[in-house]
């Protein structure tokens, strides 16, 4: 009798804990503004990794035909719909580069009907594309790609970057964020550049479909192939240690447009005048110059202010996207 009355004791004990937890946690998100599902998101990847269930996908077609030189973005959660802070950083590119092709690469089914994905498709140059990982790798040194993933922390991340040097080896073009918004035509940037944040590489970069961009290309899949099979993967090191061999310095914070022959090297800030721990700033009113883009840090605010930063950007560069989601997340203050 005592050790049920014990056990029920230490029951009551745990619900009252949870109970409470759980209420800090919602008045902290509420004050916060922040999104829920994105708040309660941070515990359940404390607690469980990064799914990978649809990286196995056999049924897909085999056959990709990419045009040279596009856009690309990925998307590698397993997730069956992008953000609308992503479907904003798809449509601002696709607006301000309308004769190239800007493709959403994909692991996860989407349905044709996603109101999301129907917006940006209003662009006859967005294309949304599911790859198969097993045969999207034919032709490089990752067969075994799945395998390589299955055992990294931060599996999407991973994917994604990894991804984006098997896209720009095979057909070149621009690998961009998702998180970040254009507002120029990246063009004017070159035909070959990286991006450096601080003594690290910021992982967007572009690659054109000729002998510098996939001599490029080459180097980093290398170094990529020689860090899986020592049992690790850091694309943005891969990176770096192919511009050392590329460049006539091998210090990544002496690397510039003069010691780079070929490949243009920028500064984060182009995209980023904001970084993350200024991230409020987009709910305020005050405008930040950008040179090329904004990374938007955005996919947990809950509301946004009418007159802030980020619905500025977005009224300007992505306005189907404002205009039909946004709005009704929008607040006077």
């Amino acid at each position: 009798m005592r050790r049920r009355s014990k056990r029920y004791l230490l029951f009551v004990v745990f619900v009252l804990f949870l109970s409470s937890y759980i209420a800090s946690s919602l008045l902290f998100a509420y004050f916060r503004k922040v999104y829920l599902p994105e708040f309660f998101n941070v515990y359940r990847k404390l607690i469980f990794p990064d799914d990978i269930s649809c990286y196995r996908t056999s049924e897909l077609s085999t056959n990709y035909i990419y045009a040279p030189n596009s856009i690309f973005f990925y998307q590698t959660a397993c997730r069956r719909t992008i953000r609308l802070h992503e479907a904003c950083s798809i449509e601002a590119a696709a607006r301000l580069h309308p004769n190239k092709n800007v493709y959403i690469i994909i692991l996860n089914e989407i349905s044709p009907h996603d109101a999301v994905i129907k917006q940006v498709e209003r662009y006859s140059n967005v294309k949304v594309s599911r790859i198969n990982i097993e045969s999207f790798v034919n032709g490089t040194p990752f067969n075994d790609l799945y395998d390589i993933i299955y055992k990294v922390k931060r599996r999407h991340k991973v994917m994604s970057d990894l991804l984006k040097i098997i896209t720009l080896f095979k057909y070149g073009g621009t690998a961009l964020n998702l998180d970040i918004t254009v507002t120029k035509s990246l063009s004017k940037l070159g035909k070959h550049w990286f991006v450096k944040d601080g003594g690290s590489i910021f992982p967007m970069l572009n690659l054109s479909n000729d002998l510098i961009g996939r001599a490029a290309a080459y180097m980093i899949m290398s170094n990529l192939r020689s860090q899986a099979d020592d049992g690790y993967v850091d694309v943005e090191r891969a990176v770096e240690a192919a511009l050392g061999d590329l460049c006539s310095v091998s210090n990544l914070n002496k690397m510039n447009n003069s010691t780079c022959s070929g490949y243009k090297i920028y500064d984060a800030k182009i995209f980023r005048p904001i970084g993350y721990e200024q991230r409020q700033l987009y709910l305020e009113t005050d405008y930040v110059q950008s040179n090329f883009g904004y990374q938007t840090w955005l996919d947990a605010v809950r509301i946004l202010p009418r007159d802030s930063l980020y619905c500025t950007i977005a009224r300007d560069f992505c306005p189907f996207i404002y205009g039909e989601f946004m709005e009704g997340i929008i607040q006077d203050y």
